[in-house]
């Protein structure tokens, strides 16, 4: 059985295996021990596997700034160095809708709630170790519920480092916050906005307007619920408003004080 030929073309070496999808196998030996370095799948249009680290050039990796690696039959797709910071993602079709798409899959096959789909973490290699070096920070894909045929509710949880690591496989990680498949936002903490900023709605912008000394316009009628109470920190419910509009004062006195001035 003829199992490779080795023949020029067109000036070129080819290395050929000649039996029907058989593999192409690089064997060797490390410290006495045989060793599969490479495998190509020719069942298989010729993949790639390869049993350790992938290094193109010396040990630097790609040893040119600005190299870049083309994916696709065009070479449309295309992941470029950016020196001294790192990598761009690029689609070179001019067509329209020609986006850029990074794709994260999970291949679980089930999907339950509080299962985490896909992150992106964030963290630095400090010298300091523990709190220093691990996850800094993160967006996590988060199901809200078991995925079917017909649901996929997701939400996107968003995590900070204190003094705790943001890997949202971790206990101690802090959702900062959250925004769910209904679009509710919820944050652990304060909201704030500029001095003079305003909060409304898509008809009417600027709705509410708080001004740099905490002094809220409203640009309409504000209205709370039947028997809602308006108050201040030590009186809660200072003024009661009954759902016929009656308005009862409930404090000590339920005195209304007028500044003479």
């Amino acid at each position: 059985t003829q199992y490779a030929a080795f023949f020029g073309s067109s000036d070129h070496l080819n290395i050929k295996s000649m039996v029907n999808n058989a593999d192409i196998i690089f064997k060797g030996i490390d410290d006495s021990s045989e060793v599969t370095a490479l495998t190509l799948d020719m069942s298989d249009n010729g993949k790639a596997t390869f049993s350790d680290d992938v290094i193109v050039g010396d040990d630097l990796g790609l040893t040119t700034d600005s190299s870049v690696i083309y994916f696709g039959t065009h070479s449309e797709v295309a992941l470029t160095h950016i020196h001294n910071y790192g990598l761009r993602l690029t689609n070179a079709l001019s067509s329209a809708n020609a986006t850029v798409l990074l794709q994260m899959k999970s291949e679980e096959d089930i999907i339950a709630a509080d299962d985490v789909i896909a992150s992106i973490e964030m963290a630095a290699g400090d010298s300091d170790g523990t709190d220093a070096a691990t996850i800094a920070a993160g967006i996590h894909a988060v199901a809200e519920g078991a995925f079917t045929a017909s649901a996929n509710p997701t939400k996107l949880v968003f995590t900070t480092g204190v003094s705790e690591s943001a890997a949202l496989t971790t206990a101690s990680a802090t959702h900062k916050m959250t925004l769910s498949s209904a679009g509710l936002l919820t944050i652990a903490d304060d909201f704030m906005i500029k001095d003079g900023g305003t909060i409304g709605v898509a008809s009417t912008n600027d709705a509410i307007t708080i001004s740099s000394a905490g002094i809220v316009t409203f640009k309409d009628d504000i209205i709370i619920k039947d028997g809602g109470t308006i108050g201040s920190a030590s009186a809660t419910d200072a003024i009661t408003i009954a759902s016929s509009g009656d308005v009862t004062l409930t404090g000590a006195s339920g005195n209304i004080v007028f500044d003479k001035s």
